[in-house]
């Protein structure tokens, strides 16, 4: 019988990240020199799939934290947004959009459930996830109740079968945003006029 201190094992999640780290650690330190080019290609498709998986997981995260905030006087304070902001230099801004993001994906109870499983899975990205969420909001509330479902199936759709260039097309930046302009959606430099 042991009579040193007994060891708690890691929470799950927290055991899971620390494999992620090291296998990522493994990635960046094993000599990439040994591998045929089409073995770099398939890390390459790997390591973009896994960034999906990863922003997943972060939005899942994100929105659990953000759960459990106290709110003050009845509305949610944005602690959670504000303490990661400072603890990683990130943008409170950003951080609340991407809070929206996460319920927007919620798996019970989100707007764009397939969209959200998508990114889960890593057959959509990140830059895919944060159009469909500005295309969801320029939808009025009453359309967006009548036909989640088809909107959800439309912009999944839309976001696997095209890159987030294309698919920014069905949600230009909001009228004031830099670069937007009165009378109809941006061209980008070298775009086709529509």
């Amino acid at each position: 019988m042991s009579s040193g201190p007994i060891e708690v094992a890691p929470h799950q999640v927290l055991a899971g990240l620390a494999d992620v780290d090291r296998g990522l650690a493994a990635v960046l330190g094993g000599s990439r020199w040994s591998l045929s080019a089409r073995d770099v290609r398939v890390a390459l498709a790997e390591v973009t799939r896994l960034q999906a998986v990863a922003h997943a997981a972060y939005l899942v995260l994100l929105a659990e934290s953000a759960g459990r905030d106290e709110p003050e006087h009845g509305r949610a304070t944005g602690a959670t947004c504000t303490w990661l902001a400072a603890q990683r230099n990130l943008s409170a801004g950003q951080l609340q959009v991407d809070l929206r993001s996460a319920q927007v994906f919620d798996a019970e109870v989100g707007e764009l459930r397939t969209l959200g499983r998508a990114l889960v899975c890593g057959d959509v990205s990140a830059a895919h996830t944060r159009i469909a969420v500005r295309a969801l909001e320029q939808i009025p509330a009453g359309i967006r109740r009548a036909r989640t479902a088809e909107i959800d199936e439309l912009l999944t759709d839309q976001a696997r079968r095209f890159a987030p260039p294309t698919t920014a097309k069905l949600a230009p930046p909001p009228a004031g945003h830099r670069g937007s302009r009165p009378g109809g959606p941006v061209r980008h430099r070298g775009a086709p006029a529509t």
